[in-house]
């Protein structure tokens, strides 16, 4: 490999018999130099870098800039009619969700997920502020609701709550988005089942270590499946036992509990 001519660089060459640093520096010092050029929108001379692609045009403002960009209709007018069928998969129809209208402002737009209400941030940060305004903080504590996954009766400060508690509001999150999540439970329903089973071992019939690495430590707490995910269990937490981290790995999807008392 040739290398460049000058006295002790040993880097490759590029040309003339130098490498990329030395051409630059003798054939091209001036390459990064800003330069004045006029705008792509107004004409208006303006100071600009000399490098940069043809596609971004030199502009002056940021308004000129946004005079440049086509807007989003115009570009989408163009894509195919089977466009968002074959990003999303062959097998998806667009639009996923029907045509709503807005909570705020009652234009009609298509949503994006199945629970949005408001066509756009500032609607929906107008439509809060507007409800926190009608009623004092003390209504709202005082005024009982009906949480979204048990139906118990429940009063809280924030107007935007729908749950009756941080473990409703992630059982109903796992219940909603369990494909999505890989069937991992969260901690706070952990908690809630260690606590519920007084922290003993239901296999072995004794107490988990709650200062115990979880990842090695044999006698760590575990959430084990009384009827296996194999068998069909699920992440209801009436199917949920606490056990050693070891008892459960030893037990597997088997159901026989018997021998671990015994042992």
């Amino acid at each position: 490999m040739k290398t460049c001519t000058l006295d002790g660089c040993d880097r490759a060459h590029r040309a003339r018999g130098l490498c990329s640093s030395h051409y630059n520096q003798e054939h091209a010092p001036n390459r990064h130099a800003k330069k004045m050029t006029a705008c792509a929108w107004c004409g208006t001379e303006v100071l600009k870098n000399s490098g940069g692609s043809k596609a971004r045009r030199p502009t002056c403002s940021n308004e000129c800039r946004a005079s440049l960009t086509p807007p989003r209709s115009e570009v989408l007018s163009h894509l195919p009619g089977d466009h968002w069928a074959r990003w999303y998969g062959k097998t998806s129809a667009w639009p996923r969700y029907p045509m709503i209208d807005c909570a705020q402002c009652e234009a009609t737009f298509l949503p994006k997920s199945t629970n949005a209400k408001y066509c756009s941030r500032r609607c929906m940060w107008t439509w809060h502020e507007r409800q926190a305004g009608a009623r004092s903080q003390a209504e709202i504590a005082e005024m009982p609701r009906q949480c979204g996954r048990c139906s118990t009766t429940y009063q809280h400060v924030a107007i935007n709550r729908v749950h009756c508690s941080d473990l409703c509001r992630d059982l109903a999150k796992a219940e909603r988005g369990s494909q999505l999540f890989h069937g991992w439970i969260a901690d706070s329903v952990r908690v809630s089942i260690y606590q519920r089973d007084g922290y003993m071992c239901w296999l072995c019939n004794d107490s988990v270590d709650m200062n115990a690495n979880p990842q090695r430590d044999d006698w760590a707490p575990s959430l084990d499946h009384v009827t296996p995910r194999s068998k069909g269990g699920t992440h209801d937490p009436s199917n949920l036992r606490t056990a050693h981290r070891w008892c459960n790995a030893v037990r597997g999807d088997s159901d026989l509990y018997g021998l671990f008392a015994a042992a």
